[in-house]
């Protein structure tokens, strides 16, 4: 999982795939995810979900989540906690890169994890 605290953080151009949580962005705010495969694979056709959210986003104000493919992970995208100005547009959700194909979630083979929170 990629945890970022920091404020102001860039992810860009990755394939982030079976975690529990893709991207996990906590605290900090005015973050920008772009042109990323959340949850498939290099090619942007294989579903290789996360266990359980592609992107969360929780406590962190004026994040930018724009033209990532998000698919194939329980939850696409979860917001929680106190978030203001957050923006979410341009992305293909729940599809391959294309928009053409729905992905959808695999069961997930990773080992045993737990959640710290």
């Amino acid at each position: 999982m990629g945890l970022i605290r920091a404020g102001s953080t860039t992810v860009k151009g990755l394939a982030i795939n079976r975690f529990q949580v893709g991207i996990f962005i906590l605290d900090g705010g005015g973050g920008i995810i772009t042109g990323n495969y959340i949850g498939v694979g290099l090619s942007g056709t294989q579903a290789k979900g996360n266990a359980l959210s592609g992107i969360e986003i929780r406590g962190s104000p004026n994040n930018r989540v724009e033209g990532n493919v998000i698919s194939a992970n329980h939850t696409g995208v979860f917001i929680n906690g106190a978030t203001t100005g957050n923006r979410i547009y341009g992305n293909y959700v729940g599809t391959n890169k294309t928009g053409d194909q729905a992905l959808r979630q695999q069961p997930w083979r990773g080992g045993q994890h737990s959640s710290r929170e």
